[in-house]
């Protein structure tokens, strides 16, 4: 990210940088799920497409009016609302940088239209944007430089482990069957995999799952309505939920607080870690002065300069004090 005063000149010209959402895809949620049966491990769907790319566009313009002027040192980001990278980045660029970043999630819509608006710098959007966005930001007087990805959306299909249906990969077409309206699939068997009941759930709420799902396997827009699903479908509201509806709530209770654990382990560790680093930094930041200061005074015997001791005192202290500050900033951001 560069730094928020290389984004406008005093001419009042901007920069609106649009990157990619974040693409953890081991750990995507269970965006649309399905339930009563077995791992589908080692394969996953198989597409005619390669994975979604989360697309980033460049936006640049010479005199938007719409470009609302920013505090002081200030980025505003826009984006999707799950696995986005750039709170994960925020937190560590604002240790080392006197700049601040304000991240709003919203969806990839918004974002493209937030972006084109002028209302923010950069977005974090789930999806490439689309012709009809593209030419409101023409309209705006902002010219699209090209696409920038950092990372791919996936969505995870998934059975229980306790059953086994016979099988471990889908098709793209088969996944359409399965979940689209008026699927004729309850079991299994239909598939050529084992005598196992078959039925469907998963969240409509959360918006990248949602968008890919809709786009790569439906072949409908997003968002997705309860009209373009087979008529079973178990709607969730959540990720969690959906887990829920799976494996079941008590189920689900266990692995979040052995998840919670692991977490508040990892920050500890990392924060211990973080702490060492500043530390070191700092300590070999004020040797460094120190021998500085102490070839000075040397020097200045041997010549016989005469100085004032006390003002002499407060500026090796204020060299002294950047220097470390400089150092753990260094680290901070290490």
């Amino acid at each position: 990210m560069r730094h928020p005063a290389a984004t406008r000149s005093p001419a009042g010209r901007a920069r609106a940088i649009a990157h990619s959402r974040s693409a953890v895809v081991s750990a995507r949620s269970l965006a649309l799920s399905l339930a009563g049966a077995a791992a589908l491990a080692g394969c996953g769907v198989s597409a005619r497409h390669p994975p979604a790319e989360r697309g980033a566009d460049i936006a640049r313009t010479e005199t938007n009016p719409l470009i609302s002027s920013r505090p002081p040192n200030t980025v505003l980001v826009d984006g999707a609302t799950l696995d986005v990278l750039t709170p994960v980045a925020v937190d560590p660029f604002q240790s080392a940088s006197t700049g601040r970043v304000v991240f709003t999630a919203t969806n990839s819509r918004q974002a493209f239209a937030d972006l084109c608006d002028g209302k923010v710098d950069v977005i974090e959007p789930g999806r490439a944007i689309t012709p009809a966005e593209a030419a409101a930001c023409r309209r705006n007087h902002l010219e699209l430089l090209g696409g920038l990805a950092v990372g791919w959306d996936a969505v995870v299909i998934a059975v229980k482990n306790e059953a086994d249906i016979g099988g471990d990969c889908l098709t793209t077409q088969q996944a359409r069957d399965i979940f689209r309206a008026g699927s004729p699939y309850s079991n299994w068997s239909q598939l050529g995999f084992y005598d196992v009941p078959l039925a469907s759930t998963g969240s409509l709420s959360e918006p990248v799952p949602d968008e890919l799902f809709a786009r790569s396997v439906l072949a409908q827009p997003a968002p997705l309505t309860s009209a373009a699903l087979r008529g079973d479908f178990i709607a969730t509201p959540t990720t969690e939920a959906t887990r829920a509806q799976i494996v079941g709530s008590e189920r689900l209770t266990r692995a979040q607080a052995i998840a919670r654990r692991k977490l508040a382990a990892l920050r500890a560790q990392t924060a211990a870690q973080r702490k060492r680093l500043v530390n070191a930094a700092m300590a070999r930041a004020d040797e460094q002065v120190l021998r500085a200061i102490a070839a000075t005074n040397a020097r200045n015997r041997r010549l016989k300069i005469v100085v004032n001791t006390e003002q002499l005192d407060r500026h090796n202290a204020q060299i002294d004090t950047a220097a470390k500050r400089a150092a753990a900033l260094r680290a901070n951001a290490q």
